[in-house]
């Protein structure tokens, strides 16, 4: 099977649970509108930034390092002892941190929102904490093994898990946002323990050196995710300051849309990450990364584009009104994360080149442009001023993602055909926005023709290769073919 089968099979697996996290982020949109202040709503993404925060700190990206040693080991022997040292190692780092953050949790509400109203609140957050980091670091492993299948089912019986428990707590108790930290709490317990009883049967094999590997590999991208995490999130923290959760609140309804062209990463990096090492390795390796950043750019934009066009209809259908207003600012976003994608993708030349303290050069870089942007822009301008310094951000971070990337290896980009895709992608945006009917039908309308020109204006500009053309016919042909017998099969039968 060739690279690019792999990669998109394997792609494909990982997006059905990030496609299934995105539906139930949808689905749970009128829920959450309805039962949700725009201030709770606010309330809720500070809660959810502060997490995160604290999975990168103490958890110091434990399943990266597990990735990358994992895929050096020769041995099954030398592949159990490094997965059950970082598993291990996980569950120390993440009692420790709850502990230490339940004691805490009083300054860290005030810290967070002014107060200590919403220590319990913190409280639970440490507490999911303990159970999270072990989870991820066993959803590595199974990464790291490549069995997509397997991590994609758990993923979406883990989410199922949440939503059904979100739902009972907080439309049948009335338990507000606590609900939503409930949910994730026992979620995170019950996978917890699934990770444990899989993959800790049998003898430990646990080893100190391992484990100083894993922590030294990783603490330079633990370093760096924080410093990820303020320039994703830190835009709410000054508009908290500056305008209120309210402010929050509709401003990450806005993110939460334009996020979706990050959930396009989401799959393609599970897979990727993992098998990067052994791709480069391949004789044709350097060609094959190479050609994966055009195609990974061309989904990217595309996504983007369909994002900004289909977000205000879709909020007009599955929100109340108050949240109407959100609309305008998802396309910035959007296209603020197609741009931030080929940033991390140049990333991964740190690690093929086992060079990851790269990392914080250019995370120190991002949070140096982001605090300043915000710092400028978010008092002033306020929501627009934050959605406009993530897109400023991100277009740093990639520049300097890719200095620092020559730096380790040169690669040969096809830079003339991913301008064109960024070109052909923000230019049909912008035309199609000019153009915004009143009416949802025709809101929808506008989405799907600006979607079907983004593949027409890179034909007519010369962007496909006779190759791929080619390909493409194939493959069309072969789905003609088979949609015939379909339809003969259903006339036989009747």
């Amino acid at each position: 099977m060739s690279v690019y089968r792999k990669l998109i099979r394997h792609t494909s697996t990982y997006a059905v649970a990030t496609v299934a996290r995105r539906f139930a982020s949808f689905f749970m949109l009128p829920v959450y509108t309805r039962y949700f202040t725009t201030s709770d709503y606010g309330v809720l993404e500070l809660l959810d930034l502060a997490g995160t925060i604290i999975f990168y700190l103490i958890g110091a990206r434990l399943s990266d390092g597990l990735l990358y040693f994992y895929a050096q080991a020769e041995t099954e022997e030398e592949k159990l002892r490094v997965t059950h040292s970082a598993l291990l190692t996980s569950h120390v780092c993440g009692l420790t941190g709850a502990i230490v953050g339940y004691l805490a949790a009083p300054w860290a509400s005030i810290f967070m929102f002014g107060t200590d109203h919403y220590t319990y609140y913190m409280q639970l957050v440490f507490l999911t904490f303990a159970f999270t980091l072990p989870s991820e670091v066993g959803f590595g492993h199974l990464r790291a093994q490549n069995r997509s299948a397997l991590t994609a089912t758990l993923s979406i019986i883990r989410l199922l898990l949440a939503i059904v428990t979100n739902v009972v707590m907080l439309v049948w108790f009335h338990m507000g946002v606590a609900s939503v930290l409930y949910s994730s709490l026992i979620s995170a317990v019950v996978t917890c323990v699934y990770m444990d009883v899989t993959i800790l049967r049998g003898a430990l094999r646990f080893d100190w050196a391992v484990v100083w590997r894993v922590c030294r590999y990783s603490a330079p991208l633990a370093i760096s995710a924080v410093g990820i995490t303020i320039i994703h999130s830190g835009d709410r923290f000054f508009l908290q300051r500056y305008a209120g959760p309210a402010a929050v609140g509709l401003y990450s309804l806005a993110y939460k849309f334009g996020m979706l062209v990050g959930y396009i990463q989401v799959p393609f990096e599970a897979y990727w990450d993992a098998q990067v090492f052994h791709v480069i390795r391949d004789p044709d390796g350097e060609n094959h990364f190479v050609r994966t950043l055009t195609y990974y750019s061309l989904a990217l934009f595309g996504g983007a584009l369909f994002v900004s066009l289909a977000a205000a209809p879709v909020i007009r259908l599955a929100t109340q009104p108050d949240y109407y207003q959100a609309a305008v600012l998802v396309p910035v976003v959007a296209f603020a994360y197609a741009i931030r994608s080929p940033g991390d993708f140049f990333r991964g030349v740190f690690a093929i080149c086992k060079q990851p303290f790269r990392n914080v050069t250019v995370t120190a870089a991002g949070v140096a442009i982001t605090l300043t942007a915000y710092a400028t822009l978010i008092p002033r301008y306020r929501a627009w001023g934050a959605a406009v310094a993530t897109a400023i951000t991100f277009l740093g971070m990639t520049a300097v993602s890719f200095w620092q990337s020559r730096k380790a290896r040169i690669f040969h980009f096809e830079w003339r055909r991913l301008l064109q895709i960024a070109l052909s992608g923000v230019s049909i945006t912008t035309l199609a926005l000019l153009y915004r009917p009143s009416t949802v039908v025709g809101q929808l309308a506008v989405s799907l023709a600006g979607l079907a020109a983004f593949p027409a204006a890179l034909y007519i500009t010369g962007f496909f290769q006779a190759s791929e053309l080619a390909t493409m016919r194939h493959y069309a042909h072969a789905a003609l073919q088979q949609a015939r017998m379909w339809r003969e099969r259903a006339i036989a039968a009747k």
